[in-house]
Formats: C-alpha cells, structure tokens, sequence
C-alpha cells in the first residue's frame, strides 16, 4: 500500500470523499515534518502492550499529547468517545529535532478484549516569532484488541446511489464478517464498479457495522452503475 504523506501541496482526501475519515495505512505517515509509525496498532489481548513511535525530522521541538478514545460506527459514520480504557505512556512529550520518542499503548484490567479504539496524538500549538501560530497537527490511529482483519472482502455488501442535485455518489459499505476489513480504491472499483481518478484509502470497516462516503462526481473515472450489490465470492468482480 501506498505511503500517503500530509503535505501541503497534495489534494485532501475530503476533497473527493465529502465525510471520508483518517487514513489507515501501514506505513509511516507524516505530517509536516512529524512521523508516526505504525498507523494501525495491534494489542493481542488485555495485558499485552502495544507503542508508537513519533520521529521530529524538523529543526523545531514539537511537544505532543495524546489520548485514548473509544471508536464505533453508527449509521455509516464513524462515533469517538473519550474512555479510561487506555494507558498511554508517556502522554505528554516534547520530541527534540532529529528525535524520537517512543509512546507505549496498555488496557486497563477492566476494559474488554474485541474492542476498537483510536489513539489521538495531537501537536500542541506553539507561538513562533517568525511564523507565527503553527497549524496543529493530528494523527487519529486505530487500535485493535484482540482483533484480526478479515482476508478478504467476500463478505460486505455494497450500495452505489447518485446525489445528482449535489453532482455526488454516494457509496456504502456493510461489513457482514466477523473481523474488521480494511477498504482501499482498488477494493472500490473491483467490488463496487466505482473508480476514483486518484487513489484514496478508505479505512476500516468494523465487524457488523457500515461505513458511507460521499464522492465528488467529478473524483470518479468512467460511468457509475447505480445498484446493490450483494456479497460475492473473493476474486469476483463487480458487475459493468
């Protein structure tokens, strides 16, 4: 999968995807000059621990926090709720140029295996004399606790509908499998018949739960077929 850097100069992703959310990828993403590795952290049970590396490539201190926060999807669209559930050490730092700093994920003993979480490392905004206030960065990474992703797609259902009082497209996705699937563009245009003009990550799908994008008509390359489209087998193309 693709490396996606946050730099300003690239489209954003919300340009061509309306509410579409963080990028889920397994590379380093960075932002600016901060790099964040991995992106989707795993924790194999309660008890086990899980860590994130956050590298400063530029020639400024950068201090960040972070928090935990307990993530669903409801009615295609992704909940957040700040929890106890997570330990983040430390969840404070200032990460010197050229530094790293290693931030370590735990579950408290009450919170439960099969759950999902986002991990929110936020740069807390610094007045510089030259530039000015700095725009302040983000990173909302998933965590998976005892949670493995599905192997193939076999099992979402897929809905293609037009908005054409907006020129939009508006795509859903419902995860019918029991493990969370991961949806790129590749995923889109095979299983759905929808292909986008530029490649785009689409994140995660929780298990029994679905996940709705609006697409900029302009985004997307060649004719749309406008149906639902039920589960098929791996390897199975949409229908043309």
């Amino acid at each position: 999968m693709s490396l996606i850097r946050l730099l300003r100069g690239w489209r954003p992703l919300s340009a061509a995807l309306g509410t579409a959310f963080a990028m889920l990828i397994s590379e380093p993403a960075l932002a600016s000059s901060i790099e964040v590795n991995p992106i989707k952290v795993q924790i194999a049970a309660i008890g086990k621990t899980g860590a994130v590396t956050v590298t400063n490539r530029g020639h400024k201190p950068v201090t960040l926090k972070a928090k935990g926060q307990s993530w669903r999807q409801v009615n295609g669209s992704d909940v957040f709720a700040d929890v106890p559930d997570l330990i983040i050490s430390p969840p404070v730092a200032t990460v010197m140029p050229g530094q790293s700093q290693l931030m370590r994920v735990g579950l408290r003993s009450k919170a439960q295996n099969d759950s999902f979480y986002r991990i929110l490392i936020e740069e807390v905004p610094q007045i510089d004399p030259e530039d000015g206030v700095r725009v302040s960065l983000r990173f909302n990474l998933p965590l998976f606790v005892a949670q493995k992703e599905a192997k193939s797609l076999s099992k979402v259902s897929w809905s293609v509908k037009e908005d054409a009082a907006n020129e939009r497209v508006i795509l859903e996705a419902r995860n019918n499998d029991t493990q969370y699937v991961d949806v790129d563009a590749a995923d889109v245009s095979a299983q759905a018949g929808v292909q986008l003009k530029e490649k785009y990550h689409f994140g995660v799908i929780l298990p029994g739960s679905s996940k709705r994008w609006l697409l900029e008509r302009a985004s997307i390359a060649g004719p749309v077929q406008f149906a639902s489209i039920k589960e098929r087998a791996p390897g199975a193309d949409a229908p043309r």
